[in-house]
């Protein structure tokens, strides 16, 4: 899908003062989830990594490349925070050819550079979604639906990962709960119409 940004626009300058911080660190965080493209400013990097040192559970970076607005270093700075890294395929293609490394080795080579990486999913739309970690590769097949937009389908996934796997479901059940909810929304019109 092609998009068409602002720049700038309101989420290029997310601010979170001290006592937000505080308040955050108090009650705990389970979970952080980020995309790319909210990486777009330094001021956004920054807050980002405040709240990252206060030290979620998880952390899930959604690599969702648009237009120019990602780089190697980004990815490597960010996934070194993360726990769970997500693409697409063809994102996936993206980061081996920006990492020169075979797409097939990519989940492992991220797994190994990243310590903090416990999970690499990549989705692959109507073939499903892989999960990787260090000790088993697993699949989940998509649920056959009537496709009419892809458009939200990566964030469902992300919200419905996260809300299984904390709980303590199975990866297996997680990644089921994932594909049932991604072909709901692929049968739904998106964000663009």
């Amino acid at each position: 899908a092609d998009y068409e940004f602002n720049n700038p626009c309101a989420w290029d300058d997310i601010k979170l003062g001290d006592d937000e911080l505080k308040r955050l660190k108090d009650n705990g965080i389970d979970a952080i989830v980020f995309g790319s493209l909210a990486l777009r400013s330094k001021e956004n990097r920054n807050v980002l990594k405040a709240l990252l040192s206060l030290g979620a559970s998880e952390v899930l970076y959604d690599v969702n490349f648009r237009k120019s607005y990602y780089s190697r270093e980004l990815i490597e700075e960010f996934a070194s925070y993360s726990t769970i890294l997500k693409c697409n395929e063809d994102e996936e293609m993206t980061i081996s050819s920006l990492f020169n490394v075979e797409v097939e080795a990519l989940p492992t080579f991220l797994l190994s550079q990243f310590s903090s990486l416990k999970l690499v999913m990549v989705t692959r739309g109507d073939a499903g979604i892989s999960l990787y970690s260090r000790e088993k590769v697993y699949f989940q097949n998509a649920y056959k639906s009537c496709f009419v937009d892809s458009v939200g389908a990566g964030d469902s996934v992300n919200a419905a990962f996260l809300y299984f796997y904390l709980r303590g479901f199975s990866i297996e059940k997680t990644l089921e709960k994932c594909a049932e909810l991604a072909s709901v929304v692929v049968s739904s019109k998106g964000a663009t119409s």
